[in-house]
């Protein structure tokens, strides 16, 4: 082979190397564990059962160490038979020991200033609905959550399942205390990832137009809206998904979506109009933070265990075929742009509700990318150029890596045998990516 050919085969090589993936889209979810985790958890269960519990607890730890440059978990020996440990989950931190006597775990959720009886009321009532977990009040009036004593040498499953409730409710319990209760403080709080001025002003700046864009968009299109009611129902969530997914935002700022999702399934009240008038509310506080309040909003946190179930093959499709009828009515009917709506409602539905394999994810960042570019780096190849149009080469490219990744393979994810997109407009490049959806295949696990 002269040098020209080797050179143009090494170039050719290079070039069929798969670009690295950008950040992790969305919040904390694990659908598929690595081959190392995989692995660490068999070990854990080979420990056990040849009565190795330090060994087999270590291995514990390993299998939830998710990979990435921030640490979820972190454990050390102390002595021969003594581990420390630590594990986050959102806004909390799971301190503990283990030996193979004893294995305590715990978090300090808040300080009352103050025990009134519906905050003990509500103490007790929960720790009759804890299986693993109890709640404790210190004598200095601390609140702590700590793990029931008796899971030292416990089947692995079941020391998993206990640190699960630990640590969930661990997360969502410090901020309800903090919200229902003035005289409840928090107190520890995990770490936090921060986000460069940049992208913090890059996000504040697609929260507030798209929120200014949607009112506006409701009160010039009234008489569509009216008659077609349901619609800003889909508008508005089509946003509302998109915003939890891309922008990830904490405190008020989460709470404030949990509500509105919430209130659009709440079966007490089937009042639309009614419904529409609270979300828009909602949207219009959050347009009226400042800048300052919102940055204190956008931050990541670490997690350990999913926020969500797994996602099934036949849950999705359930899914898409609850809204597919309305969806093909829009579209004959001259309705496409609520057509597309629906789509990104779909989309996002089932990022707020369900754990998803990471490749649906990574797709789904593609998709969203088209339809919010103003949310993104700049730096990133473009999707849409500045006419608005799809730029099929880069969809087309930016899909390929993640076909590439560790993580197509991990989940033995397959197109449909008719794999196919529409770039032809939005709304029929949404509706292909839909259809694409359905039909996708991949390797299952059962949600523990």
């Amino acid at each position: 082979m002269n040098q020209s050919a080797h050179m143009a085969l090494l170039d050719k090589f290079i070039k069929s190397k798969p670009v690295p993936l950008p950040n992790h889209p969305g919040r904390f979810s694990q659908y598929h564990l690595s081959e190392r985790q995989r692995l660490a958890w068999a070990k854990a269960q080979e420990y056990h059962l040849s009565e190795n519990h330090l060994l087999a607890f270590e291995h514990i730890l390993r299998s939830l160490l998710t990979d990435g440059p921030f640490k979820n978990v972190a454990f050390n020996y102390t002595s021969e038979d003594v581990i420390d440990f630590t594990l986050y989950q959102g806004s909390s931190k799971i301190k503990g020991t283990y030996s193979t006597s004893l294995l305590q775990a715990g978090t300090r959720l808040a300080h009352a200033s103050e025990l009134k009886e519906d905050l003990l009321h509500r103490l007790l009532v929960k720790n009759h609905e804890l299986e693993y977990t109890k709640f404790i009040l210190t004598d200095d009036n601390d609140i702590l959550l700590q793990l029931i004593p008796t899971l030292a040498n416990a089947q692995p499953e079941i020391i998993i399942n206990g640190f699960k409730e630990l640590a969930r409710m661990a997360d969502k319990q410090d901020d309800l205390l903090s919200l229902s209760f003035d005289q409840v403080e928090l107190l520890e709080l995990g770490h936090t990832d921060k986000r460069s001025s940049t992208e913090k002003e890059r996000q504040i700046h697609f929260l507030q137009s798209e929120i200014k864009a949607i009112l506006q968009e409701i009160q010039e299109e009234d008489s569509i809206y009216q008659k077609l009611e349901y619609t800003q129902v889909y508008r508005i969530f089509n946003f509302i998904y998109a915003v939890d997914f891309l922008l990830t935002p904490q405190g008020q700022l989460m709470e404030s979506l949990e509500y509105m999702h919430r209130e659009l399934h709440s079966n007490l009240d089937k009042n639309i109009s009614a419904k529409v008038e609270r979300f828009s509310a909602e949207l219009e506080k959050i347009a009226e933070w400042n800048n300052e309040a919102l940055n204190q909003e956008l931050y990541k946190v670490f997690y350990t265990f999913n926020l969500t179930p797994r996602l099934t093959r036949s849950t999705i499709r359930e899914i898409i075929d609850n809204e597919r009828q309305q969806l093909d009515w829009y579209i004959e009917n001259g309705y496409e742009q609520l057509a597309q709506h629906i789509v990104g409602y779909i989309f996002g539905y089932c990022l707020f509700n369900f754990t998803l394999p990471d490749p649906y994810k990574f797709l789904f960042r593609i998709y969203f990318q088209c339809i919010f570019p103003s949310c993104f780096e700049p730096e990133e190849e473009q999707l849409v150029d500045n006419k608005g149009k799809l730029v099929a080469k880069n969809i087309q490219k930016a899909i390929k890596n993640v076909e590439k990744s560790e993580l197509w393979k991990a989940a033995s994810m397959k197109w449909p045998n008719k794999h196919k997109l529409d770039f032809s407009s939005m709304p029929s490049f949404a509706c292909s990516v839909l259809d694409n959806m359905y039909e996708m295949d991949f390797y299952e696990y059962a949600d523990q």
